[in-house]
């Protein structure tokens, strides 16, 4: 079932802890603009499955839009204690999740993608901090199933944002810093799970990238899944008319993609390929005395692989 969609279209405030509308609002790829011969992206795209949270915290809305971006696998919480503590939020979380926001300085205020990024990268998650980011990028991204955590201000509004020099570090900052995860488009608007409010809002394209610009079009984008491990530990054991391969199976793993190759005038070719949910394969037929290699590769439900892994096959077991 799909989650309520709230149409914005101009400035929004909050008081009270309510929200007031005013009407009026793989890896490879770069959030940048599409060359001479790139392909159009498609005109509108829902990435499905991915739910609405709302933050634990005052001031955490970067967590927990990451935390949606894993689907809630990882936790907002579990981002939050292992980011970082620095006063430039290019280096880790800027001041107290749970102090005031109106202070002097803004001492109490968030973290930009890298850090999160690290994050990701300790709990086995790839994702891409950008900067300087275009409409284009963000939709490609999107289109390849890739959720994005942009960071604008709190329900688009305007601000002013300014140069901080602090415990030696030069930074951007701007008041009502704000993080959502990207989760669809279409040609009026961009649509996205908003941590705040724990609703799905749909923003004005255009009034979007003018918020989104106040941040130098920041981004994060995030691997749909965790890729699995490589296979470990293959086995085999040999007949005259079968090889019987098995392995460990892997958390992770929703099928094996298995490559089975013959080497011939010292070569290796490859005479067989397949996917298999189990982590077992048997070879059947006359098989001749020479040696053969398995390949394997642990595939998550998203498509994501892991590395390859080889194995050769056991000697052959003379016929009885």
């Amino acid at each position: 079932m799909l989650a309520p969609l709230l149409h914005v279209t101009g400035r929004m405030t909050r008081r009270a802890g309510l929200l007031v509308a005013l009407s009026g609002a793989v890896a490879s790829l770069a959030l940048s603009s599409p060359g001479a011969f790139a392909r159009p992206n498609p005109a509108s795209v829902l990435l499905p499955g991915y739910p609405l949270h709302h933050q634990q915290h005052e001031l955490t809305c970067e967590a927990a839009a990451t935390s949606m971006a894993t689907k809630g696998l990882i936790t907002e919480d579990q981002i939050i204690a292992r980011t970082p503590e620095n006063v430039d939020p290019n280096l880790g979380y800027r001041g107290n999740p749970n102090g005031p926001y109106f202070i002097a300085g803004l001492p109490n205020y968030g973290v930009y993608p890298d850090p999160l990024a690290r994050v990701l990268a300790s709990f086995g998650w790839r994702s891409i901090p950008v900067r300087h980011a275009t409409r284009y990028g963000l939709e490609r991204y999107l289109s390849y199933g890739w959720p994005v955590v942009v960071w604008i201000t709190y329900l688009l509004q305007r601000e002013r944002p300014y140069w901080l020099r602090q415990g030696g570090h030069l930074f951007p900052m701007v008041p009502w810093e704000h993080a959502v995860t990207a989760v669809g488009y279409d040609a009026r608007d961009i649509i996205v799970n908003d941590p705040a409010s724990g609703l799905r809002l749909a923003y004005d394209w255009h009034d979007f990238m003018r918020s989104w610009s106040y941040l130098g079009h920041m981004a994060l984008a995030v691997q749909p899944c965790r890729a699995p491990r490589p296979v470990e530990n293959i086995r085999s054991t040999r007949s005259t008319w079968t090889i019987e391969w098995t392995w460990n199976a892997e958390p992770g793993a929703a099928k094996y993609e298995v490559s089975i190759y013959k080497r011939l005038d010292h070569r290796w070719f490859r005479i067989k390929r397949l996917l298999t949910a189990r982590p077992e394969f048997v070879s059947r037929g006359s098989l001749e005395s020479k040696p053969y290699l398995i390949g394997l590769r642990a595939l998550a439900a998203c498509g994501l692989g892991s590395a390859s892994s080889f194995g050769y096959s056991a000697r052959a077991v003379p016929a009885s």
